[in-house]
């Protein structure tokens, strides 16, 4: 019957609907983000809600659009990265000129491997496209080469993958989307998970039981699309896709996106000036040898952006994380989830939130988040009260600081106090199952409770296939103290997995008590485009941490080079 409903409104929007050709999303590792972002900031494009960043191809196309129309503010390497990603996304537009083809063109075969090399060609195995339907099919690859520095200097790390992306939209409304690849590693070194911190979570890569270090990755929804009136846009989405939710130019407090991509059912409403979405998935408990040990749980979030344009984006957001069967109350996207759980009996872990961002600045953005970890409004009051499980940011976007062309200048301080993310069943029992986290990893950011982080960051596009990042962060976290054998001593609130318990901690733990920890980390990031869809990355990162309760310092640093191919 729920089905049938479905169906039945998705067929009647359809009908009153303008048909688009280009659903599919783009994944938020295209660097079209990063310039569309640049352009919000300098006041070429209005908001582009950072909040809720998953764009479809037809929305990144309407944002070039706008691009093009104020192009005389643009500068020459702006212009040049406009015509690239003009050539990346607007498909309906292919011919001989400007796309290479492997499959299905009437060239002779010397010509279609030679175009394999050309510079400014979108390139595809295949593609098809007739009406309102296409359909396009690329190969993915990367290739790692890595060498650490610190602690050990003669360990090295080689991985390679190779996959393929399978994309499109159907009826001009339903986007579709599959990649998967499998990789390798040629080595069985530890650096190769922070070459890939991804492969920390990979369920193939970490079981024991596998004979060969490989690992494997995918991604793949259905998301159908409309347009009822002008100003105004629908979508439903159904399946997995890597995906951010709330402010933070490091990492966002509410859904950070570091855990594994998410299975999930996802409705979003655009209309003016209001931007709302809702998003059910389900996530992963820690991963136990044990197969019969392990768990799924759920997290549903809802955001309410209101963006006035040319001056501010304010946003209200509030959570659940359950673990039971699916709970239907919760399968409603207009819903104050608070007021759901109380109804059903007050058995889940709610988060609450705000953030804000400028427009009313050119070249200058700031924002901030507050993060609200259970229902504690009445005891806010009570800075250093255990219940008092806050965490805020507030940073600056800077670009072209000093009339320094090119250049972008990112500052941000983030605080999460005692026992942020824990959670217990009404502060007496551990209940790790309602923990913020899937897969043992924060769903949050990932610094943790009991810390504070300040966050650097400089972006320099040489041109508009070459930039130069560089990153520094330097966090402070307080851990718990543990004796010798791994017992807890005294509970500090900074152990994610080890919620403030009556009888044994303190009602005030002052922030950053316990094991104080200090880390400082650097990042420095060359990327090189020399030819469309084939992208070079070389990294290099020092690490240095000091524990002060043990007087143990350490000093990490490696390199990595990584080759992308994205055919």
């Amino acid at each position: 019957m729920l089905k049938k409903i479905i169906f039945t409104i998705l067929f009647f929007i359809s009908l009153f609907s303008y048909s688009f050709a280009q659903v599919d999303d783009i994944p938020l590792s295209n660097s079209v983000y990063e310039y569309l972002k640049i352009m919000s900031v300098k006041k070429v494009l209005p908001s582009i809600n950072n909040g809720n960043p998953n764009l479809t191809r037809g929305e990144v196309m309407d944002y070039l659009n706008q691009i093009d129309s104020q192009k005389s503010k643009l500068n020459t390497t702006e212009l040049k990265a406009l015509k690239k990603y003009h050539t990346e996304f607007f498909l309906e537009e292919m011919n001989k000129d400007n796309s290479a083809i492997l499959l299905g063109r009437d060239d002779k075969l010397s010509k279609r491997i030679g175009d394999i090399f050309s510079v400014d060609k979108k390139k595809f195995l295949y593609a098809y496209q007739q009406d309102n339907n296409n359909f396009f099919w690329s190969g993915i690859g990367h290739l790692y080469a890595a060498k650490e520095f610190k602690p050990d200097k003669d360990s090295t790390g080689e991985m390679a993958d190779i996959g393929t992306t399978l994309k499109g939209t159907m009826f001009g409304h339903l986007g579709y989307y599959l990649s998967f690849y499998l990789g390798y590693s040629f080595s069985a070194s530890s650096l190769n998970v922070l070459v890939d911190p991804r492969l920390a979570t990979n369920f193939k890569f970490s079981d024991i039981k596998e004979r060969t270090r490989s690992y494997n990755f995918t991604d793949g929804y259905l998301k159908y699309y409309a347009k009822p009136m002008d100003n105004m846009a629908i979508s439903v989405q159904l399946g997995r896709e890597h995906t951010t939710y709330g402010l933070g130019y490091s990492n966002s407090l509410m859904l950070s996106g570091i855990t594994p991509d998410m299975d999930f059912l996802k409705f979003d409403m655009k209309w003016g000036i209001v931007d709302f979405s809702s998003i059910h998935a389900s996530i992963l408990g820690p991963y136990s040898v044990d197969k019969d040990s392990n768990y799924t749980k759920y997290i549903v979030l809802n955001r309410l952006n209101i963006s006035f344009r040319n001056l501010f984006d304010f946003a209200f957001y509030e959570g659940q994380v359950y673990s039971r069967g699916l709970e239907l109350g919760y399968l409603t996207p207009f819903a104050f989830y608070k007021f759901v759980e109380m109804s059903i009996q007050d058995r889940d872990n709610g988060v609450f939130g705000m953030d804000f961002q400028t427009h009313c600045f050119k070249n200058v953005e700031i924002q901030g988040s507050f993060f609200l970890d259970e229902d504690v409004l009445f005891t806010l009051q009570e800075l250093n009260k255990y219940t008092n499980k806050t965490a805020y940011q507030l940073g600056t976007y800077i670009y072209e600081p000093l009339n320094i062309k090119n250049l972008s200048f990112i500052l941000e301080y983030t605080k999460i106090r005692p026992f942020v993310y824990t959670h217990s069943k009404n502060f007496t029992e551990q209940s790790d199952k309602l923990t913020y986290t899937s897969y043992g990893v924060c769903l949050g950011h990932p610094i943790g409770p009991n810390s504070d982080q300040i966050y650097t960051k400089l972006i320099y596009n040489l041109n508009e296939r070459m930039a130069l990042n560089f990153e520094y962060q330097h966090i402070r976290h307080g851990d718990n103290i543990l004796d010798a054998n791994g017992n807890l001593i005294a509970n500090v609130g900074g152990d994610i997995f080890a919620p403030w318990y009556g009888p044994r901690d303190s009602q005030t733990p002052p922030f950053l008590a316990g094991e104080k920890i200090y880390t400082d980390i650097y990042t420095l990031d060359f990327r090189y485009e020399p030819i469309n869809s084939f992208l070079f990355d070389l990294i290099f990162n020092y690490q240095k941490s000091n524990n002060t309760y043990t007087n143990i310092k350490t000093e990490d640093s490696f390199c990595f080079l990584r080759f992308t191919l994205d055919y």
